[in-house]
């Protein structure tokens, strides 16, 4: 950033935000558009697609983690109890629920990414209600209602429209099906949160002037979930509307927030970008591989087989909880090491590194 983003109401820049923290979720929705005008009629997701989405998006922003985390030395050596017993007690709870229950295990951790997604707008939402130094508690409430009913009434709906051709994880992670009269209650909800924060905003933006990140973060996080979960129960829809908004912005927020300044300059130091992005790309491929030749056995075009010796019923029961270890680690970690207070010292610089909020 240079000093003409002083006094400016995005998060890093306009030309950034737009571009990694903006423009995913719209983007997916034009790669969906050609399915949900009839002209491609596409179901299960394409090997390549599920590739480029499911794995180099989805599960590599998991990894990304590593460079705000485990990667940063100083970090790490901070809060050690935090960054070693989150994964040991994600392995060790997932799999005394797997051995219970298997269908338990998926259920937990299908409701659990749920509310990690859905979090994760929010805290968009609220780096940028930051940067206009706003910070009235009502307004905040009004936002946190205003993400939680937009993601949060098409997860009802797709709960009394059980079963679906999509799901979360597995076929069946979710409860349900619910009573469909719920929705009567639920679609009220939903449009009243609605013009209620769209009359707030029209009305703050006349006096204080606009947000775009704000109100477009805002407005991607309804279109993507109504029509990803409502419009459509299409695999490929539901997939690229899901991942994409959420896995991109998180990698460039990570990304922008890991880069230091030397000691002896005023210079901003990013780590290598291939290495950043290469690093992610080949972890998320190897553990992805090991999902599949242990548990799915779905995509043996890039991953190859294993033995049929070696497929027994034990090495699924222990690759299962352990493969989901970064996962279930990275939906922990996220409501520590974002948290804009004093446990997480720098972290504002880091993020808002060469500019301040806005005075009203």
């Amino acid at each position: 950033m240079t000093s003409s983003a002083h006094g400016t109401r995005w998060i890093v820049s306009p030309r950034f935000d737009a571009l990694w923290f903006i423009a995913p979720g719209f983007v997916s929705l034009l790669i969906a558009a050609p399915v949900l005008m009839g002209v491609w009629d596409v179901g299960a997701v394409s090997p390549l697609a599920w590739l480029l989405m499911v794995v180099f998006i989805d599960v590599a922003h998991v990894w990304t983690t590593l460079f705000r985390t485990y990667l940063d030395k100083q970090e790490r050596e901070r809060r050690p109890w935090l960054y070693w017993g989150l994964p040991t007690l994600v392995f060790a709870g997932g799999f005394l629920v797997h051995s219970a229950q298997p269908n338990w295990f998926w259920t937990l951790f299908a409701y659990v990414a749920v509310h990690h997604f859905i979090k994760q707008q929010f805290g968009f939402i609220s780096l940028y209600r930051y940067r206009a130094n706003e910070h009235r508690s009502w307004v905040r409430r009004l936002d946190k209602i205003a993400v939680y009913t937009g993601a949060g009434v098409p997860v009802l709906y797709w709960h009394t429209t059980l079963p679906r051709d999509i799901s979360w994880f597995v076929e069946g992670d979710f409860i349900g099906p619910l009573p469909a009269e719920i929705m009567v209650v639920g679609w009220c909800v939903y449009g009243l949160a609605g013009a209620i924060w769209v009359f707030h905003r029209l009305i703050d933006a006349r006096i204080n002037g606009a947000q775009w990140g704000r109100d477009l973060t805002m407005l991607a996080t309804w279109l993507t979930w109504y029509i990803g979960i409502v419009v459509t129960d299409v695999d490929f829809v539901f997939t690229v509307t899901n991942v994409v908004i959420h896995g991109v912005p998180y990698a460039a927020l990570v990304w922008h927030s890991s880069r230091r300044q030397k000691p002896s300059t005023e210079k901003n130091y990013r780590p290598n970008i291939a290495v950043f992005v290469g690093l992610c790309l080949m972890l998320a491929f190897i553990e992805e591989g090991l999902w599949d030749l242990t548990v799915w056995h779905d995509h043996a075009q890039w991953f190859g087989t294993l033995p049929s010796n070696l497929s027994h019923q034990w090495l699924v029961d222990v690759a299962v909880p352990l493969l989901m270890v970064p996962q279930g680690t990275h939906y922990l970690l996220d409501g520590f090491i974002w948290r804009m207070d004093a446990s997480n010292p720098g972290l504002k610089t880091k993020i808002f590194r060469n500019s301040r909020p806005l005075a009203h």
